[in-house]
């Protein structure tokens, strides 16, 4: 039997540098895996492993859903809150969590829609997903000491561009996440 080519995806947005180290600068010593700054993004949606030739059709799919939905400039990110949110049984991790105002549901609607269309099916569509930006994974009992903090006005961006992502480094719990942009996707109307 013929193994299938697969990569990690999800549909995310950059964070500016400076910004994603000041929400870096946030977290707590017992954060493991932190990302660095270039690293830090929004998931918006998160597919799991895909086939590779499966990539270029929902990519295409994407660019079609998000010419057809009605942004005319970009989305502006607004503060939300610093909390952790568990990831399964044993996985705890630290993010940002924007306030999903209307423009940014409808964009993340419309990736959705593309993704859906090219027959991909994402993780997004079994478990509660909300969009986050991850700063990192709590070690062991960690969670109980960390509660929520309200993020003010200036962790606000704006963006006109949504990107696909390949991450890496899943294999063991100790190995550093590295995400590599595949396509950029520019989906305000002009």
């Amino acid at each position: 039997m013929q193994q299938t080519e697969s990569l990690r995806l999800f549909w995310g947005i950059k964070v500016p540098e400076p910004l994603a180290g000041r929400l870096l600068a946030l977290c707590p010593d017992s954060l493991r895996s932190v990302h660095p700054a270039a690293d830090v993004h929004l998931t918006l949606v998160f597919l799991g492993d895909v086939v590779v030739e499966r990539i270029a059709p929902m990519v295409e799919q994407v660019n079609l859903s998000l010419q057809k939905t009605a942004l005319e400039r970009a989305v502006t990110l607004q503060p939300g809150e610093l909390r952790p949110w568990a990831v399964g049984r044993h996985r705890t991790l630290v993010g940002a969590f924007p306030v999903l105002t209307p423009e940014l549901a409808m964009l993340r609607q419309s990736v959705m829609d593309g993704v859906s269309a090219a027959g991909v099916i994402g993780v997004d569509d079994k478990r509660d997903f909300v969009p986050h930006v991850t700063l990192g994974w709590l070690n062991g009992g960690a969670e109980a000491n960390l509660e929520g903090q309200a993020l003010d006005e200036g962790f606000t961006w704006s963006t006109d561009t949504v990107e696909l992502y390949v991450s890496s480094g899943h294999q063991r719990s100790t190995d550093p996440c590295r995400y590599k942009v595949l396509k950029s996707i520019s989906f305000v109307r002009s």
